[in-house]
């Protein structure tokens, strides 16, 4: 009997201790956010006043509802659809409208880099704090690369860094083998847009590489 609650202890102890570690890490993971984020915000300070790029012109010219359905739905982005679709029942000035697209691209772009470092330390863990910090370096330069900030001129910004977490994500599940996973964020990210399909390539490459490091029939 004592062996048996001595083994319940210890498995509450371990579970205990679990979600102490999961709790950091969430701490951590939300304070990385805001840092990145703030750093994205300074970056971009020239983005966040009302930019012109010619797909904004093309908004103007043919109207919200027009570019739902032309550009849009016919191109099966459904997503941004949605985002036409409520500008235009709610009447937003696009003044108002490219910003908060913008804004709403730089949270999701920063989540995929702390989701792109946590993948990549859990393959092959920080054996320092400097380690860590170069690997999210190294993660905020691979989602924010000079290619992707011409994209955030652009009205469909979010839907773009959408897509590309959605990949990101779809790898990650096809190196793990959970294929039903995959199949799903790789649809939402061909709703989002499909231009950045080959994500999910370069990603699955790279994390079956931080996998198998170390396999000599690998290597």
């Amino acid at each position: 009997m004592e062996s048996l609650f001595k083994d319940k202890e210890s498995v509450n102890k371990d579970k205990k201790q679990e979600k102490n570690k999961k709790l950091i890490i969430y701490k951590k993971d939300i304070i990385t956010f805001v840092i990145i984020f703030i750093i994205a915000c300074i970056t971009l300070i020239g983005f966040f006043p009302m930019h012109y790029a010619t797909d904004t012109y093309n908004i103007i010219n043919i109207g919200y509802e027009e570019y739902m359905m032309n550009n849009s739905l016919k191109d099966g982005r459904i997503i941004m659809g949605i985002l036409v679709f409520i500008a235009n029942l709610f009447n937003m000035p696009i003044e108002t409208w490219i910003p908060i697209l913008l804004v709403l691209a730089v949270i999701i772009s920063c989540i995929s880099v702390i989701i792109l470092k946590n993948i990549i330390l859990s393959y092959k863990p920080a054996k320092n704090k400097w380690v860590e910090i170069i690997v999210l370096l190294i993660s905020y330069c691979t989602i924010f690369n000079f290619m992707y900030l011409e994209n955030l001129y652009f009205a469909e910004c979010a839907v773009m860094a959408l897509s590309i977490l959605a990949y990101m994500l779809s790898a990650r599940n096809v190196v793990k083998k959970n294929y039903a996973k995959a199949i799903l964020w790789a649809i939402l990210g061909v709703i989002s847009y499909q231009g950045n399909i080959g994500v999910i390539a370069v990603m699955t490459v790279l994390f079956t590489f931080l996998e198998n490091t170390g396999n000599k029939k690998f290597v």
